[in-house]
């Protein structure tokens, strides 16, 4: 996860694109989370799960999980 995170934090700081370097960052931490195999599959739509798991995910961001 560090590993990843940092990727993000070093592509995100070099903004090489001049339009969607976000979206393009959030693939990349999908794509790099499937390949260490932390993901089963790459998810890029995570709004269905976050509906579904609304509560959950409140407490988590909470930290009263």
């Amino acid at each position: 996860m560090l590993k990843v995170s940092i990727a993000h934090v070093e592509f995100e700081a070099l903004h090489p694109f001049k339009d969607g370097n976000g979206r393009i960052g959030r693939m990349l931490i999908t794509l790099m989370l499937w390949s260490l195999g932390l993901l089963s599959q790459p998810h890029f739509y995570m709004s269905t799960y976050l509906e579904e798991n609304k509560d959950l995910y409140v407490d988590i961001m909470r930290g009263s999980f």
